[in-house]
C-alpha cells in the first residue's frame, strides 16, 4: 500500500475539511466580551472616569488586610534583623518575606508560629510583636 489514503480521499481534502470545521466552530460560537473588575482601595478614587465598557468599576471598601501598607524592603529587613530573624530568613526571597509580614499582621501568634515552625520561635514572637506595633 503506497499511500495511506489510497481509497479516494486525498490528504489535501482531509486537511482542508478539518481546517473548515475548526474555523466554522470558532465563528459559530458567540464571543463573550471580557469584563475587567476595577477595584480601588482608595475611598476617594473616582472610577466613573473609566470609559472603556470592558471595565466594570466596583466600589467596595478595601478588605481589612489591605488597610496596612507594606513596609519598604529596607524597613521590613530592619524588622527582621531587630527580631533576630535576619540569618534564618536569608534564603527567603522578597515575596516570602512580604508574606511573612502579611501573615504576622493577619494571624494570631499561635497560628503564626505554627505556619513558620521552621523559624526560631523567639524570633517569630519578636517579629509578630514588632509588626503589630506592640514593641517600640
Amino acid at each position: 500500500m503506497p499511500y495511506a489514503f489510497s481509497g479516494g480521499i486525498s490528504m489535501r481534502f482531509l486537511l482542508g475539511f478539518m481546517l473548515f470545521l475548526t474555523t466554522a466552530g470558532a465563528l459559530a460560537r458567540p464571543q463573550d466580551e471580557l469584563q475587567i473588575e476595577v477595584r480601588s482601595f482608595d475611598d476617594n478614587a473616582d472610577l466613573s472616569t473609566l470609559r472603556d465598557r470592558r471595565y466594570k468599576p466596583v466600589n467596595d471598601s478595601a478588605p481589612p488586610s489591605y488597610h496596612h501598607e507594606m513596609p519598604s524592603v529596607n524597613d521590613r529587613d530592619a524588622l527582621l534583623e531587630r527580631a533576630g530573624l535576619k540569618v534564618a530568613t536569608r534564603e527567603m526571597d522578597d515575596m516570602d518575606k512580604d508574606m511573612l509580614w502579611r501573615r504576622a499582621m493577619r494571624l494570631e501568634l499561635e497560628a503564626f508560629r505554627k505556619e513558620y515552625s521552621y523559624l526560631p520561635s523567639e524570633g517569630i514572637t519578636n517579629f509578630h510583636e514588632l509588626v503589630r506595633g506592640r514593641v517600640p
